[in-house]
């Protein structure tokens, strides 16, 4: 009995010495190398979506090269002084003016431009006269303009009590990136 207590206390022993030592093992070994390797996975995740991303962009290489050229002319004007972006945007109006037939009375900057946060915006004011068809053709023409102009507001009242022509106000914008 008393040699049956000792093999009994040795096994005791032993497994609490395994059981200390399987614990020591998993908190000082596993765990730290599970929270690496769980570090590693993150990381090479994060690097696998800038890879895709990366990916992504040079497969829409040439649609990127094309949409820029499409917009260059827009951030070329930034590299011009604001009297020369006003010159060209009342030149680009009287432009669209001649090509739509209408008489332009007076044309002007209206106002300092407004910075805002990405860009700024010029304005001017217009006077002009024509019938309806070359007020609309007026309107489209600044639509389709290769600046980004847009009528703030405009006003049409006719020339005379009778008359089949329009006398045009407006005020127009454009911005520069």
């Amino acid at each position: 009995m008393f040699e049956f207590k000792k093999v009994k206390k040795k096994w005791i022993l032993a497994a609490g010495g395994a059981a200390v030592f399987m614990f020591v093992l998993v908190s000082m070994v596993y765990i730290p190398l599970v929270d690496k390797m769980d570090e590693v996975r993150r990381k090479v995740k994060g690097i696998e979506l800038r890879v895709k991303e990366g990916l992504r962009v040079q497969m829409r290489k040439d649609q990127i090269q094309e949409d820029y050229n499409k917009y260059r002319i827009y951030l070329k004007q930034q590299d011009y002084s604001d009297q020369e972006i006003v010159g060209n945007f009342l030149k680009e109006l009287e432009q669209i003016a001649r090509e739509s037939n209408i008489s332009v009375i007076s044309l002007g900057p209206s106002e300092p431009e407004k910075e805002e946060r990405d860009y700024k915006i010029y304005t001017a004011s217009l006077k002009a006269e024509g019938d309806m068809e070359q007020v609309m053709n007026f309107f489209n023409g600044i639509r389709g303009s290769k600046l980004v102009m847009k009528v703030e507001r405009f006003s049409l009242a006719p020339k005379a009590k009778d008359a089949y022509e329009l006398k045009l106000s407006a005020k127009i914008s454009m911005i520069i990136p």
